[in-house]
């Protein structure tokens, strides 16, 4: 899953909704089908990243791998691609921490 999720995954650019400008971002759940990032999740609804992925990590069993949620880093991208979606090195290594 993962080699073909890194060659679907892609930014299309700045995306405006509403009040909010996302990155916009295509593909890993099908083709055409657009994703968000948690970190612009949490700009929504005036919570920290943290918080977000708390309550995810707190209801996994809601969602379906590949389906409804993707790992960044579970699917083998290396950091230079994580940061193109607007990650700092710091927010990839507090990441990693935590995993193992």
């Amino acid at each position: 899953m993962g080699e073909k999720m890194m060659n679907t995954l892609r930014i299309i650019g700045k995306q405006k909704i509403a009040e909010y400008t996302f990155t916009g971002i295509e593909g890993g759940f099908g083709e055409g089908k657009k994703a968000m990032l948690v970190k612009e999740i949490a700009v929504i609804h005036g919570k920290k990243v943290w918080h977000i992925n708390e309550a995810i990590n707190n209801n996994r069993n809601r969602f379906k791998d590949d389906v409804d949620i993707v790992d960044l880093l579970g699917i083998g991208l290396v950091d230079t691609e994580i940061k193109e979606y607007g990650f700092s090195q710091q927010a990839i290594n507090s990441y990693r921490g935590k995993k193992a």
